[in-house]
């Protein structure tokens, strides 16, 4: 249930992050990176159920990172996107 709602929170979370994500100079992964400190200090900061969804909000995001080292993606610098998959740059 917490990696549902999770899911249904993510896209939201991420264009509300987009101002600050937008400036870390990772390209294309800045959404994960961002998206994955969030969840740790929600994490760190709290307990029950948002901390069980952090946590596996922390998860998802490392998944995200691995696919893209996998497709090569990482290592393209100069693009950003959202959760939706919008490119950005």
């Amino acid at each position: 249930m917490d990696a549902m709602a999770y899911g249904a929170i993510r896209a939201k979370a991420s264009n509300m992050l987009l101002p600050l994500t937008s400036k870390i100079p990772l390209g294309s992964v800045a959404d994960e990176v961002g998206m994955g400190f969030a969840n740790w200090m929600v994490a760190k900061n709290t307990s029950g159920f948002f901390k069980d969804m952090a946590l596996k909000g922390l998860v998802i995001e490392n998944a995200r990172l691995g696919e893209a080292v996998a497709i090569g993606g990482i290592g393209n610098l100069t693009q950003t996107s959202n959760a939706n998959g919008y490119v950005y740059g």
